[in-house]
């Protein structure tokens, strides 16, 4: 199932969530991030394809803290990422969450340590 919408229904296990933004003009929206949520087993897996950006954070906040299962997320399609959702992505790293498919940029950056302070207090 493939939901869309500027805030679409958060992703649970068996559902694709995509999420648009606007385009330079405005005259209709693309789709940003593609999050999908599937479980094999004694896993669940979340794919993130597009672009993350710090806005679509909240909508990978359940499916990655409700899960029972080992959490594994699938960065085989994510072009790019903020900083901040880089700090997340580390965090999750940090929490013992598996990450795989991530690029060889995408790898490198999540091995990096933002150096700049927070935009969060």
């Amino acid at each position: 199932m493939v939901l869309a919408g500027a805030r679409a229904p958060r992703a649970t296990p068996g559902t694709t969530v995509a999420l648009e933004g606007p385009q330079a003009d405005d005259s209709r929206d693309e789709v940003l991030i593609r999050i999908t949520c599937s479980e094999h087993g004694s896993e669940a897996v979340v794919s993130i394809a597009g672009r993350l950006e710090e806005r679509y954070l909240i909508d990978l906040e359940q499916p990655c803290t409700e899960s029972q299962k080992t959490l594994i997320l699938d960065l085989s399609d994510l072009q790019s990422a903020d900083r901040e959702a880089f700090r997340w992505l580390r965090r999750q790293i940090e929490r013992g969450v598996r990450v795989t498919g991530a690029s060889p940029y995408i790898r490198l950056r999540l091995k990096e340590r933002a150096k700049e302070p927070s935009a969060r207090p």
